[in-house]
């Protein structure tokens, strides 16, 4: 077919013409988009990401595209959580000069140093970043299901604040080559096999540059505490990790010991991921004795909703529960509703 000049992704099995032009439309003219318009995409009124042009979803067109598609969603969908959902972006390190060292942002409420009960929202692991559960999600479902939004509206209607911290956003790596200097952009986005660019994104992300005192997720959460949470008036202290946001959870019981202990009232871990130990290491037996009475872990499981399932060997006697689905990318909204039930009664305890 004369037509198909690239086959790339689904354009390999494309079988019009219009639908082979529909989907190259979704390639960025420039090599440094910055939202997803830039990718012929938006997302209806029902948070499903659709084609502009058609309403069609999401084509598949090679790792280079999709992750540069994820980048632009985040900016995206941060824009809607101060636009639409009230928050605040914070910049840190708080002293930063942004025109001259790389930065990263957290997003609180109005009220989160004033409420009498604050929530700590820490997202998982990999290319997520404040506001998101899981990007794939984001890309082929809903953002209901992706995002971390129906949580913020369960907080915001009990009256709560909310701290959103941003443990994976550690390094700044170097932006693509300019507009000026790639010829052609259509073999710029196209034209890489997956296994060359994901050589280079390493390469890219080994050479990043590190964000002052937030260099690491530990890093990012213990600087969050001491800036922020610290200055708090709430008494009630409310956590929701999500995979490796439960290593987070960890080392902010390990580092701030009974500081946090004093404040926290309820841990709702959604799939949560917990440091392994060495043979001979006891640091999380004590850990987990200190947790178990403030927490649940909803794990990944196809059995129902709440199903009592057996102990992990790293999360030790806490307790774990099914989140009503197998998929680890799904938990957070599957459990949500029982999340907020068990939160609701630890600070009903009190």
């Amino acid at each position: 077919m004369a037509w198909r000049t690239w086959k790339t992704g689904c354009l390999a099995k494309v079988e019009t013409e219009e639908e082979y032009n529909s989907v190259m439309k979704t390639v960025p003219t420039t090599t440094r988009p910055k939202f997803i318009e830039d990718f012929g995409y938006e997302y209806t009124d029902e948070g499903k990401l659709v084609r502009s042009d058609c309403g069609k979803p999401f084509a598949w067109l090679g790792q280079r595209h999709y992750d540069a598609l994820g980048d632009a969603i985040v900016p995206s969908l941060q824009r809607i959580m101060v636009e639409k959902l009230g928050l605040v972006e914070k910049r840190l390190p708080v002293d930063a000069d942004a025109e001259k060292e790389p930065t990263t942002n957290i997003f609180m409420s109005p009220d989160a140093l004033t409420a009498d009960t604050l929530v700590l929202l820490i997202q998982g692991s990999g290319a997520v970043r404040a506001g998101m559960w899981a990007r794939a999600l984001c890309i082929n479902e809903t953002l209901s299901l992706g995002t971390i939004f129906p949580y913020l509206d369960k907080i915001k209607e009990r009256g709560w604040g909310v701290i959103v911290f941003n443990p994976n956003n550690t390094h700044v790596v170097d932006p693509p080559p300019k507009d000026e200097d790639v010829q052609d952009k259509v073999k710029y986005w196209l034209g890489t096999p997956d296994d060359v660019y994901k050589k280079e994104f390493e390469q890219l992300q080994e050479a990043a540059t590190p964000i002052r005192e937030n260099d690491l997720p530990s890093e990012h959460c213990t600087y969050v505490w001491d800036k922020f949470v610290t200055q708090a008036k709430a008494k009630d202290l409310l956590v929701i990790a999500h995979s490796a946001g439960g290593r987070c959870t960890r080392v902010l019981l390990k580092e701030k010991g009974e500081e946090f202990l004093s404040r926290v009232r309820g841990v709702a871990f959604t799939d949560a991921k917990w440091k392994k130990e060495k043979p001979g290491q006891n640091v999380n037996g004590p850990l987990h004795k200190l947790l178990k009475p403030l927490t649940i872990n909803w794990a990944a499981s196809d059995t129902p909703l709440d199903t009592k399932l057996p102990a992990l060997v790293e999360m030790g006697p806490i307790a774990q529960r099914s989140a009503g689905h197998p998929k680890h990318e799904w938990t957070s909204a599957a459990c949500m509703e029982s999340v907020f039930a068990f939160l609701d009664g630890k600070l009903a305890e009190k």
